[in-house]
């Protein structure tokens, strides 16, 4: 919380008095000291710009939620970057053979040009 309200340049007073309690308070939040309840923790986390639970953060964790966060970014740009290819490919397969998309099934293959049917049977000339 501290290091919130020093990036946001706001002293201890000014965040007491946007809060509506005294600066000691603040100062015994930062140090551990006092705990406050729900209300105090949402108008702080309001005027810090942050939600209520990144206030009792530590270090350490912030940095590991970061870290996350990134790890989440990368997958979703991967998902989206994968959609975006399947939405171009079947673009292209549409444009080479129309009303065909890479999900229709394959064209049937012939019986009599299939590899697996049997060739016709053939007779000698003049022997059965």
């Amino acid at each position: 919380m501290k290091k919130r309200r020093a990036a946001l340049g706001i002293s201890q007073m000014d965040l007491a008095e946007l809060v509506d309690v005294s600066p000691g308070y603040i100062g015994e939040i930062e140090m551990g000291r006092k705990f406050p309840g729900a209300e105090v923790i949402e108008r702080i986390a309001q005027e810090l710009h942050v939600r209520p639970y990144r206030l009792f953060m530590a270090e350490r964790d912030l940095a590991e939620a970061a870290e996350s966060a990134s790890i989440e970014a990368f997958y979703s740009a991967a998902g989206e970057f994968k959609d975006r290819i399947n939405r171009e490919l079947d673009a292209l397969v549409e444009a080479r053979v129309p009303g065909r998309s890479r999900e229709s099934p394959e064209p049937e293959t012939p019986k009599a040009l299939d590899e697996e049917s049997e060739p016709p049977e053939k007779t000698r000339r003049g022997k059965k």
